[in-house]
């Protein structure tokens, strides 16, 4: 099977009238097997030279069990052979690379949930990454921890009500050293409001309002420097064709609108106020398609 798409992107700075082309071309080309599976794929520019391949191979069972991924024509630039369990269950994957270094990946389970991966370089004898999981007798997510060269890089705790919401969450990551805390309530399995509290004790609290469709059509924001209210518009076919934030004295800091034909889009006009900071943002983008 054969998809040739064209899609070009026109962006107009509003403010200047400036028009710009950024055109995208995607020549895919993918092969199934008689099973329906994808055995070979690739995508290739205008004149037909080829930016990626990818080529796919099954065990009996139809579980992929190989892919060499290319980027020039006859050469491979890595391949993945991955290993499964009885339970069908990934259990090792082996990146190979042309000069036959290669890190392997092993996968370790507790009651089907996915509690550890650790990649492997037998070469340099070290673990070059590492995530660590644990769950609750529900199977929620309680805690998750990676690990980069042994160091730990970013973590996750959470904590679920009755129905396995989400209520609290308490994310670390080692680029700032600190902890951001988002608590959640519900209503019929629905956010209604929420908080992030940052490292310093700022405190910024969400509130959404739906529609009887169970869309949220506003979402309140209170934080430290100001409020808002954020405005969701969906037309007949329920595409969001406005998103709108505005401060409390009708100050419009965001917008966008869209327009939509046989459901994607053709038009979408963009307004950012930079609050006096830098010049005000204001451009439309239009989608062509063949």
């Amino acid at each position: 099977m054969t998809n040739i798409k064209l899609e070009k992107i026109f962006r107009s700075d509003l403010r200047n009238g400036e028009r710009m082309e950024n055109s995208k071309y995607l020549h895919s080309k993918t092969h199934f097997n008689n099973e329906g599976h994808v055995i070979q794929s690739e995508i290739r520019d205008q004149e037909g030279g080829l930016i990626e391949k990818n080529i796919i191979r099954y065990n009996e069972k139809g579980l992929k069990t190989e892919n060499e991924y290319y980027i020039e024509e006859d050469s491979w630039s890595e391949k993945s052979i991955i290993q499964y369990d009885a339970n069908d269950r990934v259990i090792q994957e082996t990146i190979v690379y042309p000069d036959t270094s290669e890190i392997i990946t092993s996968f370790e389970y507790e009651n089907d949930k996915l509690v550890s991966v650790v990649a492997n370089d037998p070469d340099e004898d070290e673990i070059t990454e590492a995530t660590h999981r644990k769950y609750d007798e529900k199977g929620n997510l309680l805690k998750e921890e990676k690990f980069e060269y042994g160091e730990l890089i970013s973590s996750e705790e959470n904590s679920f009500d009755e129905n396995g919401n989400l209520i609290n969450k308490k994310s670390f990551t080692s680029e700032t050293g600190t902890i951001v805390e988002e608590s959640y309530t519900f209503e019929n399995d629905k956010i209604v409001s929420w908080t992030k509290t940052h490292p310093n004790g700022l405190v910024e609290e969400f509130t959404n309002i739906f529609n009887d469709k169970g869309q949220v059509i506003n979402v309140k924001f209170k934080g430290a420097q100001y409020n808002s209210v954020s405005v969701i518009t969906y037309d007949e076919n329920d595409h969001v064709v406005e998103e709108k934030e505005v401060l409390e004295n009708d100050t419009i800091l965001f917008r966008v609108q869209r327009k939509f034909e046989n459901d994607r889009p053709i038009e979408a006009r963009t307004f950012v106020n930079r609050m006096g900071q830098a010049p005000d943002l204001e451009y439309v983008l239009d989608y062509e398609y063949e």
